[in-house]
């Protein structure tokens, strides 16, 4: 936001509505004149306290993520005794957040869904959003093989890497199925993609063949 003097109650109105808004719509299909209206400010005064539509998305962005770590439980994840028992808890957590803040992570959601088509140097700019949340992930589950034991030759990076990817597909499914609505309203209705990240982490950690078999 512009270092300007600002009415702190119409700054958090646009910016609830800029989160509706480029949640429901995306970012090319949003429009100021509907921000301005849901807020119940002119447009004028967008513009004057953020500059322009690509910093008031950029605005949105921060203000919505700080609010979510904010109500975060980092112990969620530190805490666990091992890494199946962190990941799958962590992410009934995550679940849990995201049925409380649904409007927030339908924008996470959609920003993702954004990225590639929004224009320069927005997209440079959410690139370095996204990544650096990205770090922030890697850094909790790491935490946690660090106090692993490890075969000889596996590198704990490439461990890292796999449990990422396992966590980041199924919680992209997650946020589809919230996003589509329906059935999906309970942490209990999203058993099977929990039982389906511990089957997983279990392959990771113990490998799929016979212990009895030779290579």
């Amino acid at each position: 936001m512009k270092n300007i003097v600002s009415d702190p109650q119409k700054v958090a109105r646009i910016l609830r509505a800029a989160m509706n808004i480029f949640g429901e719509s995306g970012y090319a299909d949003s429009s100021t004149n509907r921000i301005a209206q849901e807020a119940e400010v002119s447009k004028g005064l967008i513009f004057h306290y953020f500059g322009s539509k690509s910093e008031l998305y950029i605005d949105t962005y921060h203000d919505t993520y700080t609010r979510i770590y904010a109500a975060m439980d980092r112990r969620i994840w530190t805490d666990a005794e091992d890494l199946v028992k962190m990941v799958t808890q962590a992410t009934r957590y995550k679940i849990s957040l995201q049925l409380a803040y649904p409007a927030e992570f339908r924008f996470f959601l959609q920003a993702y869904r954004d990225l590639p088509h929004l224009p320069e140097p927005l997209r440079e700019k959410m690139q370095q959003e996204l990544k650096q949340v990205n770090v922030l992930g890697e850094e909790i589950i790491s935490e946690t093989i660090e106090k692993m034991p490890l075969r000889a030759g596996v590198e704990r990076k490439n461990v890292i890497f796999l449990v990422s990817a396992v966590v980041a597909s199924e919680t992209a499914k997650v946020a589809d199925l919230l996003a589509a609505g329906g059935k999906y309203q309970r942490i209990e209705d999203f058993q099977p993609i929990i039982d389906s990240i511990r089957a997983q982490l279990d392959i990771i950690e113990h490998g799929f063949a016979p212990k009895d078999v030779e290579s």
